[in-house]
């Protein structure tokens, strides 16, 4: 049986178990054609669904749920540990319906104080380049991000770790060097391992370049007009 807790928008989230099978994959059912595409990378048919969802109830995983107010699954993320729980990556969705009420946002929280909690350095999460409301909700929440014309990468860093370096933020960018994302691509041409193409799909008006540790990412300086 699932077990609920309230967050701080008063919202229930549930923590599914292995008796709620059937009504998580009622709400992947529900996705359209697009929407699944958006949330798997790819059109899944329902058989697929369903072996996914049987494979959820591990202790690497954490399936958080809000339901509506007939018990219906209407918003779900996914959580899942890799074998020593140092890194997670999670996927969101959300019932069409039930859009723009700040469920993918509590989801996310959610899970992102869980792996902390767990210890994790750093949670990934993967989506369509197309998506721009994900890149909103990521940015907000603190996220680096990598990409091309069609994957992009969202990036939370949990704590220090030597893959990385350090939580860059658009304060962080206010203090020292940042350049325009011509500027930058024109000194950099290979952009740390990142084709300067990949970049130049991700951003948007509104962010910048930066380069960490051989590795180039696209920061949030204000608010992105995508």
């Amino acid at each position: 049986m699932s077990q609920s807790h309230k967050t701080q928008a008063e919202v229930s989230v549930c923590v599914l178990t292995a008796a709620d099978a059937g009504r998580l994959l009622a709400h992947f059912a529900e996705l359209g054609s697009a929407d699944r595409r958006l949330r798997f990378g790819q059109t899944v048919r329902d058989e697929i669904l369903e072996r996914y969802v049987c494979s959820l109830w591990t202790t690497k995983h954490i399936v958080y749920a809000i339901e509506d107010g007939l018990g219906n699954v209407v918003a779900a993320g996914h959580l899942a540990f890799s074998r020593k729980s140092l890194s997670a990556e999670i996927g969101l969705s959300v019932t069409e319906g039930f859009r723009g009420r700040g469920y993918a946002r509590t989801l996310l929280k959610t899970a992102l104080s869980a792996a902390t909690d767990r210890g994790t350095e750093d949670v990934v999460l993967h989506f369509m380049a197309e998506n721009r409301a994900m890149a909103r909700l990521c940015a907000k929440q603190g996220a680096l991000f990598e990409g091309d014309y069609q994957d992009a990468r969202a990036l939370f860093q949990l704590r220090p770790s030597t893959k990385l370096a350090p939580r860059i933020t658009a304060q962080d960018i206010a203090r020292g060097p940042e350049a325009d994302l011509d500027e930058y691509l024109s000194g950099n041409p290979t952009a740390g391992g990142v084709r300067r193409t990949r970049l130049r799909n991700l951003l948007g008006n509104g962010w910048r370049a930066v380069r960490t540790k051989g590795a180039a990412w696209a920061v949030k300086v204000k608010s992105p007009q995508i």
